[in-house]
């Protein structure tokens, strides 16, 4: 399924962790452990007895841990990041302030997607890289999700490097593949794949240049990504297609 963009946010306004996916069972959801959170103010709180010191102000950092509520998993991740305090307005017109805080490092990292059991354990490695670093550079997370495409390719036997033609001395040179060729490479019958990939590619780019990456882009990258693997290793398809020929061979008695 698509990264769920709602859930999946840096940004939180209380102290509560959001419902994530665990990064290491991948079937819990992550809760607030109790009393775990901690917040401490920054360098605003020297300021507090000046005139012109505004609640907006407050800057701090916080911790807290998150435990996941899978029984035979229980797994317990930190989070980490900044809080501010928010100037807004009630339907009254009267202020009013409100905490929000910005994660910036979580580990184990929460999955963005679920990606299926029958992917390569090298693959979910990349990818788990890239999730850890969603929370804290944008840019390291698709130069890390684009690692993941190279590695899949891997997986699907795609050579990363090419022989020239022999010189008249019968000698040929080995030059690498550029993940755009290597893609070209993929089989006919998994154009579909080949086609969510080179678009994964492209925005994976931005990733290496520098470039400000916005975060949707990313959601974007991790989206056809995990739709391209879905083709290329999920191997359910199969499994319920060769049960509906069992029970069509049986009429429903398996």
């Amino acid at each position: 399924m698509p990264v769920n963009r709602d859930l999946y946010k840096p940004k939180i306004f209380d102290e509560q962790v959001p419902s994530w996916v665990c990064g290491r069972c991948g079937v819990g959801t992550l809760t607030l452990m109790k009393d775990s959170f901690v917040e401490q103010e920054g360098q605003s709180r020297l300021y507090h007895k000046e005139d012109y010191f505004e609640p907006f102000m407050i800057a701090s950092r916080f911790i807290c841990f998150a435990v996941c509520t899978n029984g035979p998993c229980s797994d317990v991740s930190v989070v980490a990041g900044d809080g501010e305090v928010l100037e807004n307005y009630d339907r009254n017109g009267r202020t009013i302030y409100e905490d929000q805080y910005t994660i910036k490092f979580v580990s184990p990292a929460p999955r963005l997607f679920v990606y299926s059991p029958d992917l390569p354990k090298s693959i979910c490695t990349e990818l788990d890289k890239a999730f850890g670093l969603f929370w804290t550079d944008l840019n390291a997370c698709l130069n890390a999700l684009r690692s993941a495409l190279e590695v899949a390719l891997d997986e699907c036997k795609v050579p990363r490097f090419r022989l020239s033609k022999p010189n008249r001395a019968g000698k040929q040179k080995r030059s690498k593949l550029v993940l755009h060729d290597r893609i070209g490479l993929i089989r006919q019958k998994d154009s579909d794949a080949r086609t969510l990939l080179e678009a994964a590619k492209w925005i994976t780019n931005t990733g290496s240049h520098g470039s400000v990456v916005e975060i949707g882009v990313v959601y974007d990258a991790m989206d056809l990504t995990e739709h391209a693997l879905n083709i290329l290793f999920d191997k359910s398809s199969d499994r319920l297609r060769k049960l509906a020929i069992q029970v069509s061979k049986k009429k429903g008695r398996v």
